[in-house]
């Protein structure tokens, strides 16, 4: 409401008014907004709601607030203008519920030479790092029960956790007797890529959902890739970017044993076969991921409209 009040004080009419979800409901006073002043409406979709919901919180598709997000999901899609996405397949989820709507995809991208990246000094031992929230939609159990094995059996092996959220308590709890892990909580923002150089092999995870049918847009494979580390994702829906630069691997969801083995697999290659795996990702995001090019393409499809 007070977004609404703030927009209609604005002194010049909008050439187009892009709605970006973090939440749908931004689509609402978009929809206004073009009644009012007969403008082009975007709706940019980066988080698909209500299926997060649904898919990934297990509520029903018929609670009331379901239904509610699902009729404005419906609305938003079929009267605005252009549909724009940052996942790769969401055009197979925008066409169950709208045929035939203009769609272009913008995916995330990064606004610096990540050739221009300080490496970090790397450490003696072999260390896997995961750097993001510990929150449970981030499905790190198996990553957690790694660690204990990879001790139990003496790898010789570190990892590095850096990032809080609900369960980093739980976790600090579990592996408080294990000498192979360290836990950073809050570092500067100009410290992570650093840090994340300081590691040999980078981790991700995501839980089994319906969500990852149409392509994932994280950040923090951005990051990753930016990097020039190899990364092993646990990851089971549509493939891209990490598969595309041959920069690591997707695995789907394997039992702590295989998951270690992974991870072992990267620590017997040579140091320059990593670099190899890694220096993959970061010459794709240069090539492929430029925020200058993504908002030049971005920019060409709003003039057609």
């Amino acid at each position: 409401f007070n977004l609404f009040f703030h927009l209609l004080n604005i002194s010049k009419k909008p050439d187009v008014v892009i709605c970006s979800s973090l939440s749908i409901l931004s689509i609402i006073n978009g929809l206004i907004l073009k009644l009012l002043y007969n403008t082009k409406v975007v709706f940019e979709v980066r988080d698909i709601w209500p299926l997060s919901l649904t898919a990934e919180g297990n509520f029903s598709k018929f609670n009331p607030f379901v239904i509610f997000l699902s009729i404005i999901e419906k609305i938003g899609y079929k009267y605005s203008d252009m549909i724009v996405g940052t996942m790769p397949g969401l055009k197979l989820h925008v066409d169950r519920i709208i045929k035939n709507k203009k769609f272009f995809i913008s995916p995330l991208g990064i606004d610096f030479n990540p050739f221009e990246l300080s490496q970090g000094k790397k450490n003696d031992i072999f260390t896997v790092g995961y750097f993001g929230s510990t929150s449970t939609t981030n499905a790190l159990t198996q990553f957690i029960e790694t660690i204990s094995l990879a001790e139990k059996n003496r790898i010789e092996m570190n990892f590095l956790i850096v990032g809080s959220g609900d369960n980093l308590l739980k976790y600090k709890k579990i592996l408080e007797h294990n000498n192979n892990v360290i836990f950073l909580e809050k570092v500067q923002h100009a410290e992570v890529f650093e840090l994340m150089n300081s590691c040999e092999l980078l981790f991700l995870s995501t839980h089994k959902s319906e969500i990852w049918d149409y392509g994932q847009s994280m950040n923090k494979v951005v990051d990753y890739m930016a990097t020039g580390i190899p990364i092993v994702a646990i990851y089971s829906g549509l493939e891209s970017m990490i598969n595309e630069a041959n920069c690591g691997e997707f695995i789907k969801h394997c039992s702590t044993k295989e998951l270690l083995n992974v991870f072992i697999k990267y620590k017997n290659l040579s140091q320059n076969e990593r670099k190899l795996i890694g220096i993959n990702g970061k010459k794709w995001i240069h090539e492929n991921r430029q925020y200058f090019n993504l908002s030049n393409e971005y920019l060409q499809e709003l003039k057609k409209l």
